[in-house]
């Protein structure tokens, strides 16, 4: 199935540039679960109304959107350009989608006390849309917010909302005057040396990348853009990770329901190789050989398995 999205907003853009997406994705084959085109559809209907609705009308259908989403999560699916195109991926184009760079003066302040507005009503026990909320407004460009999430950027166990914070940080800093200040500077430098939250970039798609599969890191890369752009040094390939990063990543998509996901993480488990591609190749054999239904699966994984052993 062929999924083109076109949304307005520049976060968008900048997260699926940085991910390295092509947008033409594998979907799910399974009715129950919740379609990622269905949601972002939904998004879209806010996003793209015209008239367009108040700021905080916006706000308000932009964060039960990502309550929803937080509460049943989109199945993953794989890009033509890279992927996985998660959960993570969808929140976070949910988050960057309630201030974007169209937003200026007057309705950007409209939309930061909205956002401050809800944040107000969502209990301390309820960490998780509070550390979201925090995210938006340092978007919009409320300042008191950098040390929240500087400390969401450096240390969430979450690796999408670490890059939703460098992004958050970014377009803060190049449209609402937001100070990229020294703690900003080490936290950056920090975050482009150590984050291994993995994305898997097919290149080809983007002149960024060659032809080779790449495993890369999408916080490490716009933690890096963002130094460069402030005059800080940085060293060339920063984004990219050992091919064990990208197993960690894609080994529990090998049991999913969904053969075409299935098939898809075999064929780019085959593609990164190293040992540990190996090691989850081999695991999956294993524990799927006498499964009828996943047959398929497991030949293309002994296919895939056998070519990484011999090099070839």
């Amino acid at each position: 199935m062929h999924l083109r999205i076109q949304l307005s907003n520049r976060i968008f853009f900048v997260t699926a540039i940085t991910v390295g997406i092509c947008l033409l994705a594998y979907t799910p084959s399974h009715c129950e679960v919740v379609k990622q085109t269905d949601r972002l559809a939904e998004l879209r209907e806010i996003t793209g109304q015209y008239p367009p609705v108040s700021a905080a009308e916006r706000v308000k259908r932009c964060i039960e959107l990502l309550q929803k989403e937080m509460a049943s999560p989109s199945a993953p699916v794989f890009g033509e350009g890279g992927g996985p195109i998660d959960t993570g991926y969808i929140q976070n184009v949910i988050m960057g989608s309630v201030c974007t760079a169209e937003h200026r003066g007057r309705i950007r302040e409209e939309i930061r006390a909205a956002i401050a507005d809800k944040m107000k009503t969502v209990p301390e026990s309820d960490k998780a849309l509070r550390e979201r909320l925090s995210l938006m407004l340092c978007l919009a460009g409320k300042k008191s917010m950098l040390p929240q999430v500087l400390e969401i950027m450096e240390h969430h166990p979450d690796g999408f909302m670490r890059f939703q914070a460098v992004a958050a940080i970014r377009e803060a800093w190049a449209y609402s005057g937001l100070e990229i200040s020294d703690a900003a500077i080490d936290a950056l430098q920090s975050v482009m040396e150590t984050d291994n939250y993995a994305s898997i970039s097919f290149g080809g798609c983007f002149p960024a990348h060659d032809s080779k599969t790449k495993v890369i890191s999408v916080s490490r890369k716009m933690a890096a853009e963002v130094l460069r752009l402030n005059g800080v040094q940085v060293r060339k390939g920063t984004e990219e990770l050992d091919a064990k990063y990208g197993v960690a990543r894609l080994n529990p998509l090998l049991y999913t329901k969904d053969t075409n996901l299935t098939q898809t993480v075999v064929g780019v488990l085959g593609a990164i190789g190293g040992p540990e591609a190996e090691g989850a190749l081999q695991a999956f054999i294993w524990q799927k050989s006498s499964e009828d239904d996943a047959k398929s699966c497991v030949e293309e994984a002994r296919q895939a398995l056998a070519r990484l052993r011999s090099g070839k």
